[in-house]
């Protein structure tokens, strides 16, 4: 059985290194995340500082009919968003973050692009 020769600019061919080049950024980056960036469902536990304080959370949990954990959560997020707002957030840990998201949006536009070339030359996603 005869088989043909692998031709380096035919589309499989360039296929081929897009996915190359495509599974050696997925690594990177899950090596990148796996060291440096917790998954989004990171759980951390949290001791309010006072009983006035765990008073408070649980009656504004409870009136705004969400549970203790979502309501902290939402704080955190808000804190983090407002230090980041006000430049409280150590410049490094930003650079990284900033870094972090761009190399995010390379991959994930490469990807888009080789799902609209997949689609233009009639191949199953």
């Amino acid at each position: 059985m005869a088989h043909s020769a692998w031709r380096p600019n035919s589309p499989s061919a360039t296929r081929e290194g897009k996915a190359q080049k495509r599974d050696r950024c997925c690594t990177l980056l899950g090596h990148f995340r796996s060291i440096f960036v917790p998954k989004a469902d990171s759980r951390i536990a949290i001791t309010v500082s006072s009983g006035a304080h765990q008073f408070l959370l649980e009656w504004w949990a409870a009136l705004t009919g969400r549970s203790q954990a979502n309501l902290a959560s939402a704080l955190l997020e808000k804190a983090l968003t407002d230090a980041l707002r006000n430049g409280d957030i150590p410049h490094v840990a930003v650079s990284a973050y900033d870094k972090f998201i761009d190399a995010m949006g390379v991959h994930l536009a490469e990807e888009f692009q080789e799902a609209i070339d997949s689609v233009k030359e009639g191949m199953p996603l």
